[in-house]
């Protein structure tokens, strides 16, 4: 089962963690993932929940800004009701070697 946004289409924020320490939780997030910062709850088109993407977690950054292609979508530019899609510059076979934010 694939963890990762998927690779064609976009979705709406619906809540997210912060990268304090305790995170803070804005919006809806899964319980589960209430003490993890950096983690962003996305509702892609069609689907009737959300599900949590990595947004500086594990320095890692799955998602991009959908309206101004600013990749990559972390807990300093996050908002409810922004549209995500996955990172276009970010392969989830890179494994750690991830794209970090400038």
């Amino acid at each position: 089962d694939d963890i990762h946004p998927p690779v064609e289409g976009g979705g709406t924020v619906i809540g997210w963690t912060t990268m304090d320490d305790p995170p803070v939780v804005v919006g809806e997030v899964d319980a589960s993932m209430m003490g993890d910062g950096g983690l962003a709850n996305v509702q892609w088109d069609g689907d009737d929940v959300g599900l949590m993407y990595r947004i500086g977690f594990a320095d890692e950054y799955w998602l991009a800004r959908a309206a101004t292609s600013v990749p990559p979508l972390t807990a300093l530019n996050i908002c409810v009701g922004a549209r995500a899609v996955r990172n276009p510059e970010w392969n989830h076979a890179w494994g750690v070697d991830d794209i970090h934010p400038p």
